[in-house]
């Protein structure tokens, strides 16, 4: 059902004009000129195909996605593993890291106690 489920949300997509937010793409070409490592998460399986889709892929240090995770066995949540596993692929230490996460609903208390900030 998943495969069937992301065949036909690409199909979908592949089809539609998508373009990333300006905002976000002017800020995340700002952090790459000032050498700032930037790192994507998200449980979805599509989040790689999708950033190569709309061209902002490359903008990414590290992207640890559905695939990546089901790949390596990480824990979700209430882990933060995906976090922790990015932190890692840029080569750097949690506590050097800002974890931006869109909704912490799900995850442990302790979960991002080792990042520098946590921003939800």
């Amino acid at each position: 059902l998943g495969s069937a489920k992301r065949a036909k949300f690409r199909e979908i997509v592949s089809s539609a004009a998508v373009a990333p937010c300006n905002d976000t793409v002017n800020l995340l070409k700002d952090l790459a000129e000032e050498g700032i490592q930037v790192g994507c998460v998200s449980f979805s399986k599509n989040c790689l195909w999708l950033l190569e889709k709309v061209g902002l892929a490359h903008l990414f240090r590290s992207i640890v996605d559905g695939q990546k995770f089901a790949a390596l066995g990480l824990r979700g949540k209430p882990d933060a593993d995906l976090f922790y596993r990015c932190a890692e692929e840029m080569g750097t230490q949690p506590r050097r890291c800002v974890a931006w996460v869109s909704d912490l609903t799900g995850y442990g208390a302790d979960a991002f106690t080792h990042f520098k900030l946590t921003v939800a």
